[in-house]
């Protein structure tokens, strides 16, 4: 008996996505062309959450000392600061 249940890698390929672009001045819309995935938790899905949760949970383990982390919900910052402008090239391009 099938049960209709998808794997999860499922959930994880072979996604694309389109714009629609709408035009009020001249009242007309149109669609980009498709693009795949290659990143991302997908929205609407049952298990969308917990991909999140995955997919950001570690981020502060990997960062490196001058950056701070800030994470909320679904959306992530990586702040890094430095009152020296050389310095904080190097860092940004280290």
């Amino acid at each position: 008996m099938d049960s209709g249940a998808k794997p999860i890698w499922s959930y994880l390929s072979d996604r694309y996505q389109r714009q629609l672009i709408n035009n009020s001045s001249s009242n007309t819309t149109a669609f980009s062309e498709w693009g795949k995935i290659k990143h991302s938790v997908p929205q609407g899905s049952i298990l969308g959450l917990l991909f999140i949760l995955i997919y950001t949970n570690d981020l502060p383990n990997i960062t490196a000392d001058p950056s701070k982390l800030t994470i909320f919900a679904d959306d992530t910052s990586i702040i890094i600061t430095n009152p020296s402008p050389s310095k904080l090239k190097k860092i940004l391009t280290i």
